[in-house]
């Protein structure tokens, strides 16, 4: 009895000592796992992490840059069409008082001559030019020459067409306004308006 006890006792020992080892081994096995392929698989997520982020940071600053250039692109362009617009402003205001000028000796030469038809033409068209160019000293000039030179010498031998007078010396009030401000052309205005008022009358009495 005393040994079938011993020998139950010796195989709960044994089984014991063999769970316990089996017991150790995993638990080391698992301390090994964790101290090995942990910190791996930690760095791998790190890494990808890093990555992914990194990527998301270079498509950002990408994007941000491709912005920044159209913007600047089209800001570019805007300032240069600006620019632009502004030297043919000044281009075109140039060439305006180049012929002016031209018309104006043109309408000297014409009044020397006495075509006074051509003359008032001429001026006409030299101070519709000062207008343009904005040259106000010429065009004071011009319409000196046209109110005292021109229109109170006008023949009517020389046919002039009145209707298209009529509408010039209209097209020259219209395209006066902006420059009249403050009234600076008004009394030269009224004088333009009262010699061609005498122009129609005196031509068309002749008519008769």
């Amino acid at each position: 009895m005393d040994n079938i006890a011993l020998e139950i006792l010796a195989k709960v020992d044994a089984f014991y000592s063999s769970a316990f080892s089996q017991l150790l081994a995993i638990t080391l096995g698992i301390i090994a796992f964790a101290g090995v392929f942990v910190p791996i698989l930690t760095t791998y997520y790190q890494n990808r992490n890093i990555k992914i982020e990194k990527q998301n940071l270079e498509d950002y600053i990408a994007n941000k840059v491709n912005n920044l250039k159209e913007e600047l692109t089209l800001n570019l362009n805007y300032e240069l069409q600006e620019k632009l617009a502004e030297f043919e402003k000044k281009q075109e205001a140039k060439t305006d008082k180049i012929i002016a000028g031209l018309l104006h000796v043109q309408a000297s030469l014409q009044l020397s001559n006495s075509h006074f038809k051509h003359a008032t033409s001429s001026i006409i068209s030299s101070i519709e030019r000062c207008i343009s160019a904005g040259d106000e000293l010429n065009l004071s000039r011009g319409f000196s020459i046209l109110i005292e030179q021109c229109l109170p010498e006008i023949k009517p031998e020389e046919e002039i067409n009145l209707e298209n007078l009529a509408i010039k010396i209209e097209g020259i009030h219209n395209k006066m306004s902006k420059l009249n401000s403050g009234g600076r052309y008004s009394d030269v205005l009224s004088e333009l308006k009262r010699a061609h008022k005498k122009t129609i009358v005196r031509l068309s009495e002749t008519e008769r």
